[in-house]
């Protein structure tokens, strides 16, 4: 490809996007509107996701046995427990060191009207879990043996979280479901401006483009004009998209550090976010372009 041609196209694609500014401004501007929305949908899902993971990687149970369990079940039980994979730790605590526990997180106030046996306590099993990643499936398994732990003799109450982790994945699968919808949609409508806008360029030279076909043009030298442009409105938008991102980053992280004095780590553009706002902005241009174009061309 010689560099005159690619100037000629270049110059072409100037030209159609001079010839309706209107219709450009409104592509470029779709674009970088669901440029940013799907990277923002895309970021809170992420940090929602890291968030779960972050609560369920930690995971402790409370058995509370029965008062009058025996030193021999409670250690058959523990064994019993350790047996388990995943299981990193069991702790025994004694009745007497659950109330001292207990009475710690009661007031002053409560306490003067409490002799010690009132305080409430029971001999309890601490289990802690392995360190790790886990997925809904891994919830479900852990779910299902406290519920089987529940049902051992001596063991009176088991108390985790499991119940607000199940509740936060539940709501992660909602919003990403809706989230994904919403971001289908502005892609659809930012191909769409982009589509319309080509098509209304190839519409106002179409005698151009039928001369270009009778002198033996081929189909490639007359669309990359069209290409170029859509490129054009996808990449504009791409960058109206990252300064706006920016822009509300530097505002964010002000904020945060000196209106609320927090030493926190804002990050709202990670590499794979610039990526998409460079990558995807183009891409969603192309698609606009190859279909608008053609289309035509088939005809």
């Amino acid at each position: 490809m010689t560099l005159y041609r690619i100037s000629y196209f270049f110059r072409e694609a100037f030209k159609n996007v001079v010839a309706s500014p209107v219709l450009t401004v409104i592509s470029v501007l779709t674009v970088a509107v669901s440029l940013i929305l799907v990277g923002f949908f895309g970021g809170l899902l992420s940090a929602a996701s890291d968030l779960i993971d972050g609560v369920a990687e930690d995971i402790r149970i409370s058995a509370y046995l029965e008062p009058e369990i025996s030193t021999g079940e409670v250690d058959t039980i523990i064994e019993a427990i350790k047996g388990r994979d995943g299981v990193e730790e069991v702790r025994f605590v004694t009745l007497e060191e659950d109330r001292a526990r207990n009475r710690l997180l009661l007031s002053e106030d409560l306490l003067a009207g409490l002799d010690e046996q009132s305080i409430p306590a029971a001999p309890t099993l601490e289990i802690i879990l392995e360190k790790k990643r886990r997925l809904r499936k891994d919830v479900e398994v852990i779910t299902h043996w406290v519920a089987q732990l529940h049902g051992v003799d001596g063991v009176s109450e088991v108390e985790v979280g499991m119940d607000k982790i199940r509740l936060g994945l539940a709501f992660v699968d909602v919003f990403r479901t809706v989230a994904w919808s919403i971001c289908l949609v502005l892609v659809i409508a930012a191909v769409f401006f982009v589509f319309s806008t080509i098509k209304m360029a190839v519409h106002n030279r179409s005698d151009e483009i039928e001369i270009l076909r009778l002198v033996g043009a081929t189909k490639w030298f007359i669309r990359m004009p069209y290409y170029i442009e859509g490129m054009f409105q996808g990449l504009s938008g791409s960058i109206i998209a990252f300064l706006v991102v920016l822009w509300v980053h530097a505002r964010l992280d002000t904020y945060i550090r000196e209106e609320h004095l927090l030493d926190l780590e804002l990050d709202l553009i990670p590499p794979g976010m610039i990526v998409w706002f460079f990558v995807g902005g183009i891409v969603l241009g192309l698609l606009g372009s190859v279909l608008s174009v053609g289309r035509y061309l088939r005809s």
